[in-house]
Formats: C-alpha cells, sequence, structure tokens
C-alpha cells in the first residue's frame, strides 16, 4: 500500500475503530476509540479514547508499551490494524476533537442508514466526553479486510 492510498483510506471519516493493549503479563485488553489520526508522513497514529475509560490502557502502554489500532470503514469493509510503540497521551485538544467529530458524524450517516433513525439517536446519547489522545510509532500494518490474505502485513 502506498502512502497515498494510506492517506485516502484514512480520509473516510467513517470508522469503527478499536485499540488494543496488554498488561505486563500479556493480557489483552480492548478499549474502544472514537476518532484516529495519521500524521502526515504515516509514521505515527493517534486514537481518540474517552478518558474515564481509558485507565486500563494508560497502565498497560505504560508499563508494557505495544499497542494496536484496528480502523475499519463500515462503508467499504476495508480494514488495516496498526501496530507499534507508545510513545504518549494528553487530553484531547481542540484540533483533536475535530476529527473525534468529523468521525463521528461519518460514522453516524452510516448507523442512520443501515440501521434507522432510533439507533442514530441512541449512539447520539453515548457520554464519551471528555477524551484523551493516545499516539504511538506505526512499526507494522496488516490488512484485516474480509477477503482471502487477510492478515497479510502490507508495510
Amino acid at each position: 500500500m502506498t502512502q497515498q492510498e494510506l492517506h485516502d483510506f484514512m480520509s473516510a471519516k467513517c470508522f469503527a475503530i478499536m485499540m488494543g493493549s496488554r498488561n505486563a503479563d500479556l493480557q489483552p485488553s480492548m478499549q474502544r476509540a472514537f476518532g484516529v489520526m495519521l500524521s502526515d508522513d504515516g509514521s505515527n497514529i493517534s486514537a481518540f479514547l474517552p478518558k474515564a475509560l481509558s485507565n486500563k490502557v494508560l497502565v498497560n502502554l505504560n508499563t508494557n508499551g505495544r499497542a494496536a489500532i484496528t480502523v475499519g470503514n463500515p462503508n467499504t469493509h476495508q480494514t488495516l490494524q496498526f501496530k507499534g510503540q507508545y510513545i504518549s497521551s494528553h487530553d484531547s485538544t481542540e484540533a483533536d476533537m475535530q476529527e473525534v467529530y468529523q468521525n463521528l458524524g461519518g460514522f453516524g450517516e452510516f448507523v442512520g442508514n443501515v440501521f434507522g433513525e432510533e439507533a442514530l439517536n441512541y449512539m447520539k446519547n453515548f457520554n464519551i466526553f471528555p477524551m484523551i489522545t493516545v499516539t504511538f510509532k506505526v512499526e507494522d500494518i496488516f490488512d484485516q479486510t474480509p477477503r482471502p490474505g487477510t492478515g497479510q502485513k502490507i508495510n
């Protein structure tokens, strides 16, 4: 996958996102994210997580340092998994929140189209704020799109 194809994928702003981490004993943990942003050069990726639910992820990242983010576009089913080394976390900034709002808008449109207005209204009532931004260095990217060859490393 070229840098341009990667950035084209990430520009969709309609993603289902899961972040994985593991503790010092290598026990896995998952956390839903509500936005994601790839750096311009593709070297780092940031996920935006509800602060109230992120303690376990932060403990895991501070003790183990390994992270994975799976980003799936429900409209195309194209899915990528990014793995790498934790760099930092901070309270989400206004610029970070713009990424969250764009993703929530795109994902909300998908939910409304597929599941109807009632499901969209339910989703709008999620209490996910405030948020934190977790960033890690991208070391590997894997194709997780449901099809033959799923799981292959693409970078």
